[in-house]
């Protein structure tokens, strides 16, 4: 008879990792899903978040000018490929950057 316990037990016991593990497994994929099918973003909206930057005083006068000139380059050449916001932060504050923003 406690044999039989313990066996009903066990199963019971495997059956809830079971569904505990098909859970878990869902709701990750659920999260890669909604990663996945998440809509990139445009420079516009890049634009509209270093406007703020600029706003709050974090970027210079001189930084937002080149980041507009870096997001419009990037529109212009290829509009299905963009930068993350920062390698175009990161992009406005080389030396080569400055350069380039003095030639439009």
């Amino acid at each position: 008879m406690s044999e039989q316990i313990t066996n009903i037990l066990q199963l019971v016991f495997y059956f809830a990792v079971l569904v505990i593990v098909l859970v878990l497994s869902l709701y990750a994929l659920r999260l890669i899903r909604a990663n996945l099918l998440k809509p990139e973003p445009k420079p516009v909206d890049y634009l509209e978040s270093f406007r703020k930057m600029h706003d709050e005083g974090k970027l210079s006068a001189e930084e937002f000018r080149m980041i507009r000139k870096l997001l419009s380059l990037q529109l212009t050449r290829n509009p299905n490929e963009f930068l993350s916001e920062s390698d175009v932060l990161n992009a406005a504050r080389l030396p080569a950057a400055k350069k380039i923003g003095k030639t439009f």
